[in-house]
């Protein structure tokens, strides 16, 4: 027996006697009162254990919401997954692009949880007849432990839910990015100059193609990637390494055009039927060069060859391969349909040979040009480069911009954009 329980039976004998001692009641009656006072005791002690017990569920079970909701307002505010190593302008933002109706879910519940919590906790009791007298017993709380625990649940099922969308969001930003990475990559391996340059940018394809196929890049079958981190390095490094390479926009009714610039050019051709006639700003442009270089040295320029169309140009390079050999008439004419005299963007001055080479004419054109948005298109030394021996008669319209941005830099478009001298694809 325990202390407690000694002690207690001690005042119930002690009323008890009590009571004989007044009444002049029988012993037997005395063992009555006694025990029935036990009873009404212990029914009484066990009401307020009972009710502790109660209190003391419900409120471990309120502490574990508070720190769930607590948990989900972080998720919900896109903070939760904030460090210090995240940039201060990239935090707070774990829910972009992420499914708003897994949001809505989970503000909801915290919204409920919230309320729950505010709401004061309410014990309710029943009467109980011990020895014909009343004792009230605590039968259940409002709200109940389970009620409270299965708020708590239902805060945790939003809360991942929301955690289950960011990984879809992420993989579909992986997808976007490798689409366009996949685009880009497929648009460079025919034109680069060098293809090593285009290392960075398979590598991330391949580490995306991973992602989408679920399987590493050495193609052993694996587990879908579901590492957050994982996948936003996945479409970062995709979309770093596709921004690295200038965009190549191919059309049907105009010139390709690579970084925003017009390319004509043996790795970059126009396409089949294009007929601009020659470029009104090019003639314009011109016109204001050739007009300059009258009133600043009296110098005469004109037009010897501007646009040409896709038939001109196969005869004019047919013949030069009839007279040389194809090999030798590709270093100083374009085959049909890579020639830049048919974008109407280039056109030769004066004298196209070898004689206009040295010519004031030549002289004042190679220092001048860049003012009026012209380049020499292949200048001497970089026949490796262009693909074209030393033209000084051949300019290509660029815009004053960067015309003189090549100039100064001693580039050709080819250095500039990182383009192949090559035919493409060893076109005949």
């Amino acid at each position: 027996m325990s202390p407690a329980t000694y002690r207690r039976r001690r005042r119930v004998l002690a009323v008890a006697l009590s009571l004989v001692a007044a009444s002049g009641v029988s012993a037997a009656h005395l063992g009555e009162r006694s025990a029935s006072a036990e009873r009404i005791t212990a029914v009484r002690d066990s009401a307020v254990v009972t009710e502790q017990g109660m209190r003391v569920a419900v409120d471990a079970a309120r502490s574990e919401l508070e720190l769930e909701v607590g948990s989900a307002a972080a998720v919900l505010a896109g903070t939760d997954l904030d460090t210090p190593a995240v940039p201060e302008g990239r935090r707070g933002l774990a829910n972009d692009g992420v499914d708003p109706a897994a949001v809505e879910q989970l503000r909801a519940a915290v919204a409920d949880a919230e309320s729950a919590l505010a709401a004061p906790v309410e014990l309710t009791s029943v009467p109980a007849v011990v020895e014909s007298v009343l004792v009230d017993v605590p039968v259940t709380t409002t709200p109940t432990v389970t009620d409270v625990t299965d708020t708590s649940a239902a805060v945790a099922a939003a809360a991942d839910a929301v955690r289950a969308a960011r990984l879809v969001a992420a993989t579909q930003g992986v997808l976007d990015a490798l689409a366009a990475g996949e685009q880009r990559l497929a648009s460079w391996e025919p034109i680069a100059a060098d293809p090593a340059v285009l290392t960075g940018l398979r590598d991330a394809v391949a580490a995306g193609v991973a992602v989408r196929e679920g399987a590493t890049v050495d193609g052993e079958a694996a587990a879908p990637v579901t590492d957050l981190d994982a996948l936003r390095a996945v479409q970062t490094d995709l979309e770093t390494a596709t921004a690295s390479h200038a965009e190549v926009v191919t059309r049907p009714d105009a010139p390709t055009t690579v970084g925003g610039i017009p390319v004509i050019s043996k790795a970059v051709p126009l396409p089949l039927g294009y007929d601009p006639g020659m470029q009104p700003e090019v003639s314009a442009a011109f016109d204001r060069m050739a007009a300059a270089a009258a009133a600043e040295e009296g110098l005469t320029l004109f037009v010897a060859s501007g646009y040409r169309s896709y038939d001109d140009q196969a005869a004019t390079y047919g013949r030069w391969a009839a007279e040389h050999g194809s090999t030798y008439a590709d270093r100083f004419s374009s085959r049909a349909g890579f020639s830049e005299h048919q974008s109407g963007l280039a056109l030769d001055v004066n004298d196209p040979s070898r004689a206009f080479d040295g010519t004031p004419e030549a002289t004042w054109v190679a220092a001048n040009a860049a003012r009026f948005g012209f380049v020499v298109r292949y200048p001497e030394g970089k026949e490796a480069i262009t693909g074209y021996v030393y033209e000084p008669w051949h300019l290509r319209f660029l815009g004053v911009e960067l015309a003189t941005e090549l100039t100064d830099a001693g580039l050709t478009l080819e250095e500039h954009l990182g383009l192949s001298a090559d035919y493409l694809g060893g076109a005949p």
